[in-house]
């Protein structure tokens, strides 16, 4: 992968930890850190090939809070970060990624997805959001010859669950009620961080994605294939 990506420049969100990297320490949701992200980035490496937006999160805090039940702090933070940070970021980035002909990368979710989700729902809306952008920057940016695209990841073994105060014993009992059932999780594996990443990869190689514009690519193990009442319906609930 690391040949595949030679002499190109990438600013990535959240997450990177190679060498021969720029970081930026800062809430990305304030207009200075983007500023000086996408400033650092050119004034070290000369060009910007590549802007991969990873970062997100669906609370500002470990509150117990869900649904409906968050505030409407909770929903401006929650679009800040998902939402706004990324427009105002790829406005800055624009003029340099129109410059190297480059490629935008965006990280949404399968919340975005048409289903109503009552648990999330401001998480899934900003993402819902996200995904439209998207699309609607892919047809505007190709033209100045940029490609845009974007992958919604599933269920992703990440620490972003435990750090909104899940335990991790909570965490494998329902990793292990998700995995008990092919008509929960097809492919009955959890994702892990490598999966979302090569799939971030191809869509930013134009060598092997070129013709691919404005697409959501969804990475789940198929759990969007699922009908979950139909799943719990058809369960053996006679088993122990």
């Amino acid at each position: 992968m690391a040949k595949r990506f030679e002499g190109k420049v990438a600013i990535v969100t959240a997450g990177a930890k190679e060498r021969d990297v720029l970081t930026v320490i800062g809430d990305l949701r304030e207009e200075n850190v983007q500023k000086e992200l996408v400033d650092r980035t050119v004034e070290k490496f000369g060009k910007l090939d590549i802007l991969i937006h990873n970062a997100g999160g669906a609370a500002p805090d470990m509150t117990p809070r869900q649904g409906f039940q968050m505030t409407i702090n909770d929903y401006d933070y929650i679009m800040e970060l998902n939402l706004r940070a990324i427009v105002s970021l790829t406005n800055l980035a624009r003029e340099h990624l129109i410059k190297s002909k480059g490629e935008i990368v965006v990280v949404s979710s399968i919340a975005a997805l048409p289903y109503g989700n009552s648990k999330m729902p401001y998480y899934a809306m900003s993402k819902a959001g996200l995904d439209q952008y998207m699309r609607a920057l892919a047809v505007e940016m190709i033209e100045h010859g940029v490609r845009v695209n974007g992958v919604n990841p599933g269920i992703v073994r990440t620490t972003i669950i435990h750090k909104q105060g899940v335990t991790s014993e909570v965490m494998e009992q329902a990793e292990q009620f998700i995995l008990s059932d092919k008509d929960f999780l097809p492919s009955r594996t959890i994702g892990l961080p490598e999966d979302i990443a090569k799939a971030i990869a191809f869509l930013a190689d134009r060598n092997s994605s070129s013709y691919i514009i404005g697409h959501s690519l969804v990475i789940d193990g198929g759990s969007n294939l699922i009908n979950t009442l139909i799943s719990l319906i058809q369960m053996d609930f006679s088993k122990p």
